[in-house]
């Protein structure tokens, strides 16, 4: 039998790109832009400091949207995404202002010390994330029961560390990182693409064609 030729190959894949359901979302999207620019006389929105103000708000929820995305394909469901951000921001401001270093210091903390307390956060979600696997799949417990358990949980824990009070860390090196919306909009590219490579490489990859069926 001959064999397809390489550009009657990649037709196929082009045309089922541009016909994807997510173009129908950007279309959306752009009318409401075009409707905000005519009717925004002063054109607010879309100064530099509003349209900062955007795209760190979209790198923001973006990596939580990414995450939450990934639990619905695989068939499961978790509560507790803010009140793991809650227990996360506050483990990381008493990291930096208490546990690892003393705020009372005239000195800042190093670049070091600020990306350990970084990775040390994210360790912690990652316990967190491990927990609930295991809840579900050892103790058989419904994603709905585990994750609504732990949300209650994680949010108490929270206020009791932080005493219901506002942790202000004012270290450059340390708020940049939520503050530039420039690096949350690469944080938030990386972790997309790292996530569209793991769904293309492994099983979630089955569970996504299965859930379109």
């Amino acid at each position: 039998m001959p064999r397809e030729s390489e550009p009657s190959r990649s037709r196929p894949r082009l045309s089922s790109i541009f016909k994807a359901p997510e173009w129908a979302l950007v279309a959306g999207i752009l009318a409401v832009l075009a409707v905000i620019y005519v009717l925004d006389r002063d054109h607010a929105f879309y100064q530099s400091y509003s349209l900062q103000t955007l795209f760190h708000r979209v790198a923001l929820f973006g990596v939580l949207s990414v995450g939450a995305a990934v639990v619905i394909i695989a068939g499961g469901i978790d509560l507790s995404t803010g009140a793991v951000v809650s227990l996360a921001s506050v483990v990381s401001a008493k990291l930096l202002t208490e546990w690892l270093h003393d705020s009372s210091r005239a000195l800042p903390p190093s670049t070091g010390l600020v990306s350990l307390a970084i990775g040390l956060t994210l360790l912690l979600g990652t316990t967190i994330g491990l927990g609930h696997a295991l809840m579900i799949n050892l103790l058989r417990l419904p994603p709905f029961i585990a994750t609504l358990a732990t949300m209650a949980g994680l949010r108490s824990l929270a206020t009791l560390l932080c005493r219901n009070h506002t942790i202000t860390v004012s270290f450059p090196a340390y708020r940049a990182m939520g503050k530039e919306p420039w690096i949350t909009l690469q944080i938030f590219a990386c972790v997309a693409a790292l996530m569209s490579i793991v769904m293309g490489c492994t099983v979630l990859r089955s569970e996504e064609h299965t859930s379109e069926l």
